[in-house]
């Protein structure tokens, strides 16, 4: 039998797949990880009973344009009932409501969810699960090809692994906020600059206006209450002729629409949800140029198709296969799967599930009012 050590290619797709896949070949590490999300969503669902008997639950107009009137209900979720997702037929966000408001939401955040997405962390960096040891990011690649140097801000940086990447790889100047205090506190550890890392809950935002070449936001921007207001935030905070990148979880794809209820997008935290059409208009809107869009499949959307069509179920982004050859198995089906997704999304046919956004600020413009 050859041995694995023997293998370093085969070793290297092993660990992108335990990487790529959020699989854990460490028992324990993915029990522990399973119950800490079973953990959340029954603390979320009686934080939901709490909010409605409370009366703190309320249906909004869209947070985009406004709209009241031309409003249609998606679906509610199973494991929330409570949650349920509205689509603005005017400008095409989709959006939680009924919700709570913008003090009561920070509030939970802000508490890590009550200490649980703290846990999670812990439990990662117990096993050697560590954002820290990312490697590579297909997003900086793309920024740096646009924007090789300059003042680089993560917005809702986490426990800063993107900063880390952009500081050492990139050589940027590297700044990042965020509202999680244990998450900062991680962040300051990492890049070894602590008053770079600003907590979101308490920082002179006027400070930072032209301030930036890059602001980057990976998967913030669908966790924001009023994302228009930030949007206004971030092109006064860059630079004339700074570049903007926007990822996020989009509301017209493939893998949104085909799953409905079930999709993976509509987790607990995503409350604001777009699509081409309603991140290009408000970027516009708010002044930015040289806007680009891309639908994206990243995550697990070819490992969900699977579950849709077998009906298998398996919680989202955990998954232990104790076998190194089991994995690598299941990763060429999968990796088939998302090269035809890709490819249908190339000629057209599907969406992606993701979107990757690159904006400017006009090289003559100033600030705009919030």
């Amino acid at each position: 039998m050859v041995k694995l050590k023997q293998l370093p290619k085969f070793k290297e797709l092993h660990k992108e797949v335990m990487r790529s896949m959020r699989s854990y070949a460490d028992y324990s590490a993915y029990v522990q990880l399973i119950e800490n999300s079973r953990a959340m969503t029954g603390m979320l669902r009686n934080r939901y009973l709490e909010w409605e008997e409370k009366k703190l639950l309320k249906e909004r107009p869209c947070p985009l344009c406004g709209s009241s009137k031309n409003l249609e209900r998606l679906f509610r979720k199973k494991d929330i009932p409570l949650r349920a997702y509205t689509k603005c037929n005017s400008c095409d966000l989709v959006f939680e409501s009924p919700f709570v408001d913008e003090n009561t939401y920070t509030e939970l955040y802000k508490s890590s969810f009550e200490g649980i997405e703290k846990k999670a962390r812990d439990i990662k960096e117990n096993h050697r699960i560590n954002d820290a040891l990312i490697t590579s990011y297909k997003p900086l690649e793309l920024i740096n090809m646009r924007q090789k140097s300059g003042k680089f801000l993560d917005f809702g940086c986490g426990t800063g692994w993107v900063m880390n990447l952009a500081k050492k790889r990139f050589g940027y100047d590297v700044y990042g906020i965020d509202i999680d205090e244990n998450a900062i506190a991680r962040a300051a550890r990492l890049i070894g600059e602590p008053d770079k890392v600003l907590n979101g809950n308490n920082y002179d935002e006027g400070e930072l206006n032209g301030m930036f070449d890059i602001v980057h936001s990976n998967q913030s921007l669908e966790h924001i209450l009023n994302p228009g207001m930030y949007i206004r935030k971030f092109y006064n905070w860059l630079s004339p002729g700074g570049l903007l990148f926007l990822s996020f979880p989009v509301s017209d794809s493939f893998v949104f629409r085909f799953l409905g209820e079930r999709n993976c997008m509509s987790q607990v935290g995503h409350i604001s949800m777009f699509s081409r059409l309603s991140i290009t208009s408000l970027l516009k809107r708010n002044g930015f140029t040289d806007i680009s869009f891309q639908h994206t499949w990243v995550d697990l959307s070819a490992l969900e198709f699977i579950k849709k069509l077998l009906g298998v179920p398996f919680t989202h982004r955990q998954v232990y296969v104790k076998s190194k050859a089991a994995i690598v198995s299941l990763y060429f089906p999968v990796s088939l799967i998302t090269i035809v997704l890709h490819s249908l999304e190339h000629i057209g046919f599907l969406k992606g599930n993701y979107g990757y956004v690159f904006a400017r600020k006009y090289e003559g413009a100033g600030h705009l009012r919030h």
